[in-house]
């Protein structure tokens, strides 16, 4: 056997030898780590969830009217009672968007079912003219509901006909009861259980259980960063 290649082979056993070493300390360092569980983290820091504080606000109810063009800027339509009651000549008609653009205004609403639809009639004028579209979704603002408390549906845990809500006090979780007075595509107009200045639970509740230790990792409206 000549002199390169035991040369070689000894390289190569002290190279083996050397990660062997290696990936014994490497061992060695890991078993050293503390194992903490997803429990005793929750435990010692509390499960992280999504929270604000309730605040009083002014919440605008829209009634969509389905409208039809019958002139240059001119629309009309038909609706049941319980629609024509909530309307008025002279109300702002907005655009079907999230930022309801006001385009007009109610014209006119008949006092008298008109008998061959069983409805009334409606009349509305446009600032500019519609387009080529003959039908257009509006929105008129029908009711407002001044300094009351409001919450997103899907905050809102439902059980055998009671609602409740998620709650923060002392930095546990508290599973509040609460009474609706109105809710719809605005969301939910809290009636009791819900003050201003509660701290609720807006997302990552579902894990939650009644005194869960709680950790707020995003607060908004001027209790944290947004």
């Amino acid at each position: 056997m000549n002199k390169k290649r035991i040369f070689l082979y000894l390289a190569t056993l002290v190279v083996f030898a050397a990660m062997v070493i290696i990936r014994q300390g490497q061992v060695r360092c890991n078993r050293a780590h503390e194992i903490v569980s997803v429990s005793a983290q929750y435990q010692k820091y509390g499960k992280p969830v999504f929270a604000k504080p309730a605040i009083l606000e002014d919440v605008f109810v829209f009634t969509k009217l389905t409208l039809r063009s019958t002139g240059d800027k001119t629309l009309e339509g038909y609706v049941p009672k319980d629609i024509r009651d909530r309307l008025a000549a002279g109300q702002r008609i907005y655009e079907e968007l999230p930022d309801k653009q006001d385009i007009g205004y109610i014209s006119k609403i008949s006092e008298e079912i008109v008998l061959d639809t069983g409805m009334y009639h409606v009349e509305a004028v446009l600032s500019t003219p519609p387009g080529a579209d003959r039908w257009r979704a509006v929105c008129v603002n029908t009711a407002v509901f001044a300094g009351v408390l409001r919450v997103s549906d899907d905050v809102i845990d439902r059980e055998s006909g009671s609602a409740y809500i998620w709650k923060i006090s002392a930095a546990r979780a508290l599973r509040q009861a609460i009474e609706i007075d109105q809710h719809n595509g605005y969301g939910a107009v809290i009636k009791s259980g819900l003050e201003q200045g509660d701290v609720y639970v807006y997302n990552g509740f579902t894990q939650l259980q009644e005194n869960d230790p709680v950790s707020i990792v995003n607060k908004i409206d001027g209790l944290g960063a947004r």
